[in-house]
């Protein structure tokens, strides 16, 4: 029988995350700038820099659970994603990502 993430594999995962987390911040930082997609700051709406993205996935990843096949968190631009597999209950996969957004909105033709 399968089970849910326990606590010593999903502290594993948020290890990788960690480690990837900042190459994760380089290659999207760029992105961001690109997009002007700006986060609310102390300093008012900016885009963000490459240390604040980093962080954000460590949050992300802190505030993920036991308990569940699939643990995640999304902020609107931002996924952190740690998944247990159903037929094979060793594998694990872990997901860092940039939310797809739509671009050119609902197109109707006349």
């Amino acid at each position: 029988m399968n089970s849910p993430l326990t606590q010593s594999e999903l502290s594993q995962a948020v290890e990788l995350i960690r480690e990837n987390a900042y190459g994760f911040a380089e290659k999207v930082q760029p992105i961001f700038e690109a997009n002007e997609w700006k986060w609310t700051s102390s300093s008012g709406m900016r885009v963000p820099n490459t240390n604040e993205i980093f962080l954000h996935v460590l949050s992300l990843a802190s505030d993920l659970k036991p308990g569940q096949y699939v643990a995640g968190w999304s902020s609107g631009r931002i996924s952190v994603t740690i998944k247990k597999g159903l037929e094979d209950n060793s594998e694990i996969s872990i997901r860092i990502a940039l939310v797809p957004f739509e671009i050119i909105d609902t197109v109707e033709r006349d």
